[in-house]
Parts: C-alpha cells; sequence; structure tokens
C-alpha cells in the first residue's frame, strides 16, 4: 500500500517498472528530457527521471509502447474539443483489473467517509458504455454497478418528456427508504436544474459531479453548481462530492467531507507540483536559459499537477497534467484551473469564460427589454473619471492587482505603463477626450449599461468604462470568476470611483441574463439599456439569435494582432518583438500571434524558424528575464514538446514555430514566424493575409519599412506598442458603443 514517499520519494517497485519502460519510451524522443519526455527532478532524489507530459497521449501511442505487449484489451479516449485533440488510453488485461479494482474501492472508501453504506444503490446520469463506448467514466460507473445495482436515466431533450423523466425519477427514488449516490457531470445537472427535474432525495443521499461544461451548456461556476444541487435535491452542500479524474489515469480524486472541500486521491497516488525548472549551477541567467537541467517538483505548493499514479501499472512514470493546483503537504488540493499554456482562441475574449474548461455560454433565457423609465444621472464633471482612472492606474494596487491577474511582474509594468501612455494622449487635452466621447457613439446620459468584459486579463475593460461614466451612463459589471474578489483589478478600480460618488454596480460571475431579477447590490429590477459585451464572434451572433430584436447588443468580436520585421534587422528589433507579444503574456487581443519576416529570395520557413530559435536563445533572458512564474515556464516547456513544426529554444523560455498557411492563433507562449518573399510588396502580403484571417485587425511594424500605408479595418502602429491604443472613442475602426 503506497500513500506517502518521503525524501527517496521512489519505491523500489515503482524504480523497476520504471527502467522496464524507459528504452522504448525514449525511442519515440530524444531522450535526456528533450523531446516527449522532460526530465523531472523531485526533492530528495538527485538523480532526474523521465516523466510523462499528459499531451503526449493526444499525439502519441504511448499506451502501446509502456510495456511488452499490446495495451488494447481497452481503449479509452478523453473528452477534449478539435482543438486539443483527443487523448488515446491503452490498458492491458492486467491494467483494466487494477484499474478496476482501484475505481471500486476507492468509492467505496469515499462512501464511507461520508458515513454512507459501501453497498448504496445509484443512479447514473452518465450514459452506459453501449452509448459510450471510449469513455473510461461510462466504464468507472459500470465497475460501481457491480458492487451494487445502479440505475440509468436519460435527460430527456423535449420539454414534452419532461413530466415522465420527473416521474421515472420520482418513482425510482421513492422504490427503497434507503440513500441513493447520483453521478452526472455538469452539463448533465445544469440543464435539470434550469427545467427544474430535480427531486427531493432520500436522507443520506449523495451527489457527485465531474468535469466542466465544455460548451454543451452554459458555463456555471462551482459555487453555483454546489448551491443549486443542494437546493434542487434538498440535501445539504456537504452531501454534493466532486471528482476529480482523467482517462489517462487510473485512479481518482474526491471532495473530502471539511468545511473548505479540498480534493484527495485515493490510495496508491502520490500527486506532486512541478513548480520550477532546475537551471545550471552557474546561475548565469544566459546558461539558465539554453543550458537546464530538468523541471523541479515538490510535495506541496502550487504549480503544475503531476501524479504518481501506482494503480496504473501500465504506465510506469509520473504524468504532469495541464492543471494548476494548491497542494497541501498532507495530500490534499485546490484545483485553480487551467496551466497558462491553455490554447487561445482568436481574441480569447470569451463572453463566460474563465473556470476550469473555459466553456462557452449557452443563452437560453431572454434577456432584459429595453427601459423605458429612465432614471436622470447627474452629468459627471469633464474629465473628473479619467483623472481617477488615471490615477488608480499608476497606483501600486493596480500593479498588485495586475501582477496576480496574468501572473508576471514585468508584463504587469509594461501594460500598465502602455495604458498610461494611451491615456495621457487624451488627458492632457480636453478637445482630444471630447472627440473621443463624441466618436465613441455612447448613449446619453442616465443610460444604463451592462458591461460583460474579457475574461483574459482586466485591462480591456477600462477604457469603454471610463468613456461611458465620463458620459454619464450608470454602468454595471458582469464579473469573471478570476476578477471576482476584493483585491482584483477590476474592485479595485470599483472602490476608487465610489469613494468619489461615482457608482458602478458590480454582479457576481453565476448571473446571467434573463434569470436574476435582483443582487445584493441592487433591490431594483436590473435592466438595461444596452449590453456591451466582449466575446469570440459565434459567442455574440448566438446571443444576437437568441433575444428580442429590441435588445441592444453592442459586440466586439475577434481581433488577432501580428508583427513585421525586416530579416536584417530581427536581431535589434527582437526586444520589441517580445514586448508586442508577451506585455499581456499573450492574453489579450492586441497581443501578436504571428511575426512576419520578410527573408531574402529561397530562405525556407524551417531556415528563417531556426534563425529566430537562435535569436530568442541569445536575447530572451537579458530583454525579457523571468516575467513567468516557474510553472509556468515548465507549461511552455510541455505544451512545445508535442506540437508540430515546434523550435525547441530552452526551458522556460517561448517556442519558435513554422507557421505557413496555418491560423496565425497560438497556443500559449511561443513566437509563431512566416516569411515574406523580399520585394514582394508589403500591403499586397497583409491584404492577402487578411482576405484570409479576417480577425487580423492589427499590425506593427518598425519605422525602417515603408509602404505601409491605410488598411481597411486594420490598425498599424509602431513596433513595440501594440497594446498603446489612441484613445479616439474607436476599437480597431469602429466606435466602442456603434459598432458595425
Amino acid at each position: 500500500m503506497i500513500n506517502d514517499i518521503d525524501k527517496l520519494y521512489l519505491p523500489a517497485e515503482f524504480i523497476a517498472r520504471h527502467d522496464v519502460a524507459l528504452d522504448r519510451w525514449r525511442a519515440h524522443g530524444s531522450g535526456g528530457g528533450i523531446g516527449h519526455f522532460p526530465a523531472l527532478n523531485l526533492t530528495g532524489n538527485p538523480v532526474p527521471i523521465s516523466a510523462l507530459n499528459i499531451s503526449a497521449f493526444r499525439h502519441l501511442d504511448v499506451s502501446s509502447e509502456a510495456r511488452e505487449g499490446a495495451l488494447n484489451t481497452r481503449v479509452f479516449r478523453s473528452s477534449g474539443t478539435s482543438a486539443q485533440g483527443k487523448s488515446r488510453s491503452g490498458f492491458s488485461a492486467a491494467g483494466l483489473d487494477a484499474y478496476r479494482l482501484a475505481i471500486t474501492s476507492g468509492f467505496s472508501q469515499v462512501l464511507r467517509q461520508y458515513g454512507a453504506n459501501p453497498k448504496m444503490r445509484g443512479i447514473s446520469l452518465i450514459p452506459s458504455s453501449a452509448d459510450w463506448p471510449d469513455s473510461s467514466l461510462a466504464a468507472m460507473v459500470e465497475w460501481l454497478g457491480e458492487k451494487a445495482p445502479v440505475a440509468y436515466l436519460t435527460i430527456p431533450e423535449e420539454a414534452s418528456k419532461e413530466a415522465k423523466f420527473l416521474n421515472d425519477f420520482r418513482r425510482l427514488l421513492n422504490s427503497s427508504d434507503s440513500p441513493f449516490w447520483i453521478f452526472g457531470t455538469a452539463f448533465h445537472f445544469v440543464p435539470l436544474i434550469d427545467r427544474g427535474l430535480l427531486p427531493a432525495l432520500p436522507e443520506g443521499s449523495l451527489v457527485f459531479y465531474t468535469g466542466g461544461t465544455k460548451g454543451r451548456v452554459r458555463d456555471v461556476g462551482e459555487a453555483w453548481l454546489i448551491e443549486s444541487l443542494a437546493k434542487g435535491f434538498k440535501i445539504s452542500p456537504r452531501q454534493i462530492i466532486s471528482e476529480y479524474g482523467m482517462s489517462e489515469l487510473a485512479s481518482a480524486a474526491y471532495t473530502l467531507p471539511r468545511p473548505e472541500r479540498p480534493l484527495r486521491f485515493q490510495e496508491n497516488v502520490v500527486p506532486f507540483v512541478v513548480d520550477g525548472l532546475k537551471h545550471a549551477q552557474n546561475g548565469d541567467a544566459q546558461a539558465r536559459g539554453v543550458a537546464p537541467l530538468a523541471m523541479t517538483a515538490s510535495r506541496s505548493g502550487t504549480g503544475l499537477l503531476g501524479v504518481f499514479d501506482f494503480n496504473r501499472i501500465d504506465i510506469p512514470a509520473p504524468i504532469i497534467t495541464e492543471d494548476v493546483v494548491r497542494l497541501a503537504a498532507d495530500g490534499t488540493f485546490e484545483l485553480l484551473g487551467r496551466a497558462h499554456t491553455a490554447p487561445l482562441k482568436g481574441c480569447s475574449l470569451l463572453a463566460d469564460g474563465g473556470g476550469h474548461g473555459g466553456a462557452k455560454t449557452t443563452h437560453r433565457h431572454a434577456m432584459p427589454t429595453r427601459r423605458t423609465d429612465k432614471t436622470p444621472v447627474q452629468q459627471i464633471a469633464h474629465r473628473f473619471v479619467l483623472e481617477v482612472v488615471q490615477a488608480f492606474v499608476k497606483s501600486e494596487e493596480a500593479f498588485d492587482s495586475m501582477a496576480r491577474a496574468i501572473e508576471s511582474k514585468k508584463a504587469a509594468q509594461i501594460a500598465l505603463s502602455d495604458l498610461l501612455v494611451s491615456i495621457s494622449k487624451v488627458a492632457q487635452s480636453r478637445d482630444a477626450w471630447a472627440r473621443c466621447l463624441v466618436s465613441s457613439g455612447v448613449q446619453a446620459a442616465g443610460s444604463r449599461l451592462l458591461f460583460i468584459p474579457p475574461n483574459t486579463h482586466p485591462l480591456g475593460l477600462v477604457y469603454p468604462l471610463t468613456i461611458a461614466l465620463t458620459a454619464g451612463c450608470a454602468a454595471s459589471i458582469r464579473l469573471t470568476r478570476e476578477q471576482n474578489h476584493s483585491e482584483s483589478f477590476i474592485c479595485r478600480l470599483t472602490r476608487r470611483l465610489r469613494a468619489v460618488g461615482i457608482q458602478v454596480e458590480l454582479l457576481p460571475p453565476e448571473f446571467r441574463l434573463g434569470e436574476n431579477q435582483r443582487t445584493a447590490e441592487s433591490s431594483s429590477n436590473l435592466i438595461w439599456d444596452a449590453v456591451v459585451i466582449f466575446g469570440d464572434d459565434s459567442t455574440i451572433a448566438e446571443i444576437r439569435s437568441s433575444v428580442p430584436k429590441s435588445t441592444r447588443i453592442i459586440g466586439h468580436g475577434e481581433a488577432i494582432a501580428i508583427s513585421v520585421v525586416d530579416h536584417q534587422n530581427l536581431d535589434k528589433n527582437l526586444p520589441k518583438i517580445f514586448c508586442d507579444t508577451f506585455s499581456l503574456m499573450q492574453r489579450g487581443c492586441m497581443s501578436s500571434r504571428l511575426l512576419g519576416v520578410i527573408v531574402p529570395p529561397k530562405t525556407t520557413a524551417s531556415d528563417l524558424a531556426d534563425e529566430v530559435q537562435k535569436a530568442v536563445q541569445q536575447q530572451w533572458w537579458s530583454a525579457w528575464g523571468e516575467a513567468l512564474p516557474a510553472r509556468h515556464q515548465a507549461g511552455m516547456l510541455l505544451r512545445s514538446l508535442d506540437q508540430p513544426n515546434m523550435r525547441w529554444t530552452g526551458r522556460g523560455m517561448p517556442m519558435v514555430q513554422v507557421a505557413i498557411n496555418e491560423d496565425p492563433a497560438t497556443f500559449g507562449p511561443q513566437i509563431k514566424v512566416c516569411p515574406i518573399a523580399a520585394g514582394t510588396p508589403l500591403m499586397t502580403t497583409l491584404a492577402r493575409w487578411q482576405k484570409a484571417w479576417p480577425q487580423i485587425k492589427l499590425v506593427t511594424a518598425p519605422p525602417e519599412l515603408d509602404g505601409l500605408t491605410g488598411l481597411s479595418g486594420v490598425d498599424l502602429r509602431p513596433l513595440g506598442r501594440a497594446n498603446q491604443p489612441t484613445w479616439d472613442g474607436l476599437h480597431f475602426g469602429q466606435p466602442i458603443f456603434q459598432p458595425s
């Protein structure tokens, strides 16, 4: 029984299995921690071992090479999206038996922890393996059914079948006086909550939920889900248990019955966190960038979750996930979300992202109609709001909250400096600010606006909010989950405004248009003249199609920025390229996604990628420093290992990737390069790219590049100033409050 590993970390039985498999695995990579299997240094273990990054399951047939004999007795696939790919996890006959035993014994242990009978009957909202043949979750529920009866319920799609479903549900519960456990995913439970299809459960029943909504239904927060399930099932929140697992493992973690609701894996599983990189001992920045030794891991702290799953006998290696956790010394952990290197889509300004998985919102309810009884709001003095905002952006609390939001002090410093440049251009001129207000198309004083800000970073809201408040509009902000705490950037800015009498209403992340009539901050009905939303194009279109035509939606969709330089000046301009690409850590729509380089004839994309790779190696640490937290540097390494056409520049640095006829959006910190043949008119190339990718709305270039004139719908800015937009009332050429 393995439930703890001290300083040694690796018991003999693990080392034996690990050594047998290592040679086979390294045949697919270049070994030594480079390639698909990074080296991992564990506290107290002087010799690095090979770890397995979980993304390798998406690109390699890892399981069939893990040990002698094909692992095709049972193959499970993850529920990944098309962008991420579905992983393939194979099990041998012995491995499958170990998996089944681990799941059933672990589940029984959880039932005992909650004072329940291990033979308690179950109800599954998860389909059987006949319907979900590749799902490890479906197999898990079937294995549980081997120990005690499990009944399956199918959620009705048609409203006409809801009454029968609820009657069947109640009849099943009334068939015995004994309690039940119910197992479902979040996307199974949310529609039942919305449609009022949760009957009261017998005393002592337990509810298990797992996973996110994954875009299938509207995304919800965990607190909202727990509260709604408890209310609907008429049970205590303590009886609602979260399950955390994945098809690549053979074990699961469950919520412990404690007030803080930590997760803990079952026996024979040892979690750790990847929290840094082990660099060259001489401490030289250049050496640390080019010649690091390994990733480092600890038994407690915050970082990427790693797992020694000794129940996964077919995979004798630690697996590093893409989830960020806060791990306690006793092995319990809090799930904080996805790694910073998770894929971005276009502008990544999802209307209701955040949370684990970043699922989009599906709006099922009509939004409020227009107000007809506008309450007069006192006209705010010219520049007064602007001065408050400007003073806040200069403050230490703004820097502190921004650094926390994007997890980089250097990036926060540059981002706020860029914002101050944009503010100062209008703050110094009364006429410029007046023209900005007029050009923005902002509504008259007294109008009520609801802002749904981007979830990627907090600065995107400052510009439109300042204009709206200066014009005398009443503003409400639906907070993202990342901003829903008292020390967040938006909450601190709101306190500054309220201190001088400017009211801004904050709505919680769980707020849904058309569902909530009141909030804790307001006793009046929440009805707005317009909703200002920053989201991807499909989200905005979905909202427009589902609300009354009288509801005014001001939507700003996807935007992609690119940079262009000349081959001869690549080294000189690389610090500015870093600034454009990483000043918001690639989390904003003005972060460059593609680097176009004008190259001599016959230069291939591969040659160019190699040259950029070399330049990054030479300049990254001196130009940018340790801008990313250690765990994100490790995440950059893991993300790069299985990407096609990727150049490995060194641990803790961005990757360089060839980009020919590919979408310019990136997958976490990397530099995507594309050659531009010398002699080709630059505007011709840019026009061709914009035709292929209409989301391109910003181009940065150095002054030595001539021929950059106006391009319809595209902002042209100096290289290094991608995040210094002019506050002129426009957003990529369109009025902020009256976009086409």
